[in-house]
């Protein structure tokens, strides 16, 4: 393979080429267009591989302002998918890392996306593709701990 020196957008692209066939391969659920500009569009669906529970609360303080007491404890094996619109820069993925554009979770469900954002960002590293570890990162659910929507109990909040 090139060093880093020799690292040309055409070389970016046909490792980006690869890396959008082998996830095409391997999740084409979670591919919602064609690669188009160097952009794409990932929906991840949310799953378990066993139920967990989920507290549903409000984002809000009451009276005392001390956090609101959870409305509903529910099990579930599965959350609405999140969506990741993605740009890959012209040397990605060997100097750049991809842009996250937009980052949407269907019905709202997810209050720290900022920070999801953030910890994405932090996965890439140089000379790596990293679109296969977001999905599986994603997928999941083991980004539940790192954006803080985990409670003592391991529960989903």
């Amino acid at each position: 393979m090139s060093t880093v020196d020799e690292v040309t957008p055409a070389l970016c692209e046909g490792l980006q080429q690869e890396e959008y066939e082998v996830l095409e391969s391997i999740y084409p659920e979670c591919i919602s267009n064609e690669m188009t500009n160097n952009s794409l569009r990932l929906e991840i669906p949310v799953e378990f591989g066993a139920p967990r529970t989920v507290r549903v609360e409000q984002d809000t303080f009451n009276q005392n302002n001390t956090p609101s007491i959870p409305l509903l404890d529910i099990s579930l094996s599965s959350l609405p998918p999140i969506t990741l619109n993605v740009v890959l820069p012209a040397l990605y993925p060997m100097k750049e890392p991809p842009t996250l554009t937009n980052i949407r979770a269907a019905h709202f469900w997810l209050p720290q996306i900022p920070r999801l954002h953030q910890v994405l960002t932090d996965l890439w590293q140089p000379g790596e593709g990293v679109l296969y570890n977001w999905i599986e990162f994603l997928r999941s659910g083991d980004f539940f701990d790192p954006v803080n929507l985990l409670d003592d109990n391991d529960d989903i909040r």
